[in-house]
């Protein structure tokens, strides 16, 4: 007999480092396609000789380069986060102040909301979203930065906070069924953990059918069948040996525990 017990335990981590890996290379592909796009519009400042605009779009895509080889080799995960959705937001809010890519580079704020509640949670995700939208929307009616009208601002803010209640609705219920499916699991576990599995040769009796255990002891079939799972057993005689224990007497079933006569010892 062997038996493989696994500790549940050992199930939440595998699955948390899952979702860990999973968002490791979700903000890596993001990194690998925005680095190059913010690069294009830092070429651009150059060119409409914006060179202070310029030289923070190249310093921010440098930061992310690192930041992206960083990622791939640090078990600092969270940091790493914090850092780069630093950079983005420090990077958006100083568009939306100048009135970049001629009033329109602010509408990047869009991209913030779903991927903060996903790669920070949505405890964390969702106080970043709030401080960026109250703060975007003091700088709009104190007239603080790059003028822009009513209509659009309006517009803007109303759709920003939609998505931003979108985003952290879909990721609280992604984070209640991980947090379900971890629960199942690990019950699962549980359940398979108090199973002992029976496997291998078992030495038995060829004429009382007692087994012999691990430790040489020769045990009822039974006995050694209830230790090991969780087999329950009832007493009767089959009809072949009440016949030949007690002859003449009519067999009432292959099993009758209650009306069984005795078996005389």
């Amino acid at each position: 007999m062997e038996q493989y017990p696994q500790s549940s335990s050992v199930t939440l981590q595998e699955s948390i480092s899952r979702e860990e890996r999973l968002k490791r290379r979700f903000l890596s592909l993001c990194i690998m396609i925005m680095a190059p796009v913010i690069l294009v519009f830092g070429l651009k400042d150059f060119v409409d000789a914006q060179y202070l605009e310029g030289a923070l779009v190249f310093g921010i895509v440098t930061l992310l380069m690192g930041l992206f080889i960083i990622l791939n080799r640090s078990r600092a995960y969270v940091g790493i986060m914090r850092t780069v959705a630093g950079l983005l937001t420090f990077t958006l809010f100083y568009e939306f102040y100048t009135g970049g890519g001629n009033g329109g580079a602010f509408q990047w704020m869009f991209i913030m909301p779903t991927g903060l509640v996903f790669l920070l949670g949505f405890s964390e995700g969702a106080v970043w979203i709030s401080g960026i939208g109250v703060l975007m929307t003091v700088m709009v009616f104190r007239h603080i930065g790059h003028e822009y009208s009513k209509d659009l601002i309006l517009r803007f803010l109303g759709a920003f906070f939609t998505v931003s209640t979108v985003s952290c609705g879909l990721e609280l219920i992604r984070e209640r069924y991980f947090k379900q499916l971890i629960e199942e699991k690990e019950a699962l576990q549980k359940a398979l953990d108090e199973i002992h599995e029976l496997k291998g040769l078992v030495p038995i009796c060829a004429s009382c059918k007692k087994i012999r255990d691990d430790q040489g002891f020769w045990t009822q079939i039974e006995t050694y069948m209830q230790d090991r799972s969780d087999l329950e057993f009832s007493h009767g005689i089959c009809p072949d040996c009440a016949e030949r224990l007690f002859p003449g007497k009519e067999s009432e079933g292959p099993s009758t525990p209650a009306s069984t006569p005795t078996v005389p010892s």
